[in-house]
């Protein structure tokens, strides 16, 4: 039984980037399309650029993630064409050495101070586009999966992003809260399902969302940089 209902929850995540509102579908209409190359900050297993190529965006893919197990399981499955071991806090990377840097779900692992400061590294790195998933508010989340650095240290809200010039979707719903985090597969179906009915109402009103999506064009020919005082 367990079988099935993770066949299930892989099925609808790989699909989820035809589902209108959704997180993943909310990145792909996003992307610069001028685009040729992207770095994923936190990149894990690689599950999100195995969708985000497989779409009819072509990129060359780096991902870089602080945590072994799960980067050595992306690169076994080919979700990248290259992969960089590191502390994000210390990234190997010049700046504007990439389109576009994909961040998801990294920055509230951080007290607010790293956090900040990983932003305006970022921007520093891209060069066409910064895109940033993080939950809306606080989030408890502890050690899980077998990975110590799962633990939730922060929390943002969408104002703060739209003050420097992001602009800012939500995702979810608040209510799916409780079911996170979740080890029961049906669970995580519910989640998902409940994702599907609210994300057009908090796409719109990120507030209401369980997570928020935020997109920065950044100009070359612009010195408005994020700094780590701006939040």
């Amino acid at each position: 039984m367990k079988r099935i209902w993770q066949i299930i929850d892989e099925m609808v995540w790989k699909y989820s980037a035809y589902v209108p509102f959704y997180l993943t579908n909310t990145i792909l209409r996003s992307l610069n399309k001028g685009s040729e190359n992207i770095l994923e900050l936190a990149c894990g297993r690689g599950e999100t650029m195995k969708i985000l190529q497989s779409n009819k965006h072509k990129f060359y893919s780096v991902g870089a993630d602080i945590f072994e197990s799960d980067l050595k399981e992306a690169k076994r499955n080919k979700t990248h064409d290259e992969y960089v071991l590191c502390d994000v806090r210390k990234l190997p990377f010049k700046e504007n050495s990439f389109d576009i840097v994909l961040c998801m779900e990294l920055i509230e692992h951080f007290e607010r101070e790293n956090g900040m400061k990983l932003i305006e590294e970022m921007e520093k790195i891209a060069k066409k586009q910064v895109i940033i998933t993080t939950p809306v508010g606080f989030l408890q989340q502890d050690p899980c999966d077998g990975n110590p650095h799962q633990e939730h240290k922060s929390g943002y809200y969408p104002f703060e992003f739209k003050k420097v010039g992001y602009n800012v979707s939500g995702f979810g719903v608040k209510i799916s809260w409780w079911l996170t985090p979740s080890h029961s597969y049906l669970k995580k179906i519910i989640k998902r399902v409940l994702r599907v009915i609210f994300s057009p109402f908090s796409y719109y009103f990120p507030n209401l969302g369980e997570r928020m999506i935020c997109i920065k064009n950044i100009d070359a020919s612009s010195d408005e940089k994020f700094s780590s005082a701006s939040l």
